[in-house]
């Protein structure tokens, strides 16, 4: 049994008949090697190079001066064992070991498609709920601009309300001076034209206010809040009547 690194070797051999010994012719053959005999006359040896791993089975025979060859001949076993990254063991494991890495391999591939999926998921999940916030948000926007127009319209109304008694009762006054200019006197006159003229103010007045609750809706004031007299105020709106009643 031979190591790999020994593959180069030499076999002596020799026949035993000493008659005219000389005369002895050999030949030999590795099987598994040499496809046929190798006669070598009287040469006494054989070498071989570069074999492969494996087993071989040498034999020679030889002749005697008689030129008879003894076909029986002898045979001997050589076994050339392979390097350790040629014997089965590590071919097996090699194989385990890239199996090993192939697995690892699909396995991080995997891993990562699932953390990149449940990313994915998660992201899909957040923007769901921003709009979902956002869809919210616009719903309750409109339904404040909607409560905001409901009452911007039932404000003008109250304006407008407002705005046509003092209107009225300078309409009224005007005509009753257009209508009766030769057979008021002066008193009566000037009596007319301070309740037009206070009619005038509280339209003013309204207009005013008007613009300041405008103003207000853009943000352009700053809104104190500060102690208020509602008593004056009551009276205030109240007089707004008087002339018309």
């Amino acid at each position: 049994m031979l190591e790999h690194e020994q593959s180069f070797f030499t076999i002596s051999f020799i026949a035993i008949n000493y008659i005219f010994s000389e005369k002895n012719q050999y030949a030999y053959k590795l099987d598994g090697f040499d496809k046929d005999w190798n006669y070598v006359g009287d040469k006494k040896e054989a070498s071989y190079t570069n074999l492969d791993p494996g087993k071989y089975t040498f034999r020679v025979k030889a002749s005697n001066n008689d030129g008879i060859w003894n076909e029986e001949g002898v045979s001997l076993q050589i076994t050339i064992l392979p390097p350790w990254w040629q014997t089965w063991w590590f071919r097996l494991l090699f194989i385990l070991l890239a199996i090993a890495i192939i697995s690892l391999f699909f396995y991080l591939r995997l891993r990562n498609y699932r953390n990149e999926q449940k990313k994915l998921s998660e992201l899909v999940k957040l923007r769901t709920s921003e709009l979902e916030n956002a869809n919210t948000l616009l719903i309750d926007q409109n339904k404040q601009l909607d409560e905001l127009n409901i009452s911007k319209d039932k404000f003008f109304s109250i304006i407008a309300h407002d705005l046509k008694n003092p209107f009225s009762t300078i309409i009224g006054l005007s005509s009753v001076l257009i209508d009766n200019e030769n057979g008021l006197n002066k008193e009566q006159q000037k009596e007319l034209t301070r309740n037009i003229h206070s009619s005038t103010e509280k339209i003013y007045n309204l207009l005013e206010n008007l613009l300041m609750w405008s103003s207000s809706q853009l943000n352009r004031i700053k809104i104190t809040p500060s102690f208020y007299n509602l008593t004056n105020q009551i009276y205030n709106v109240i007089s707004l009547f008087d002339d018309y009643a």
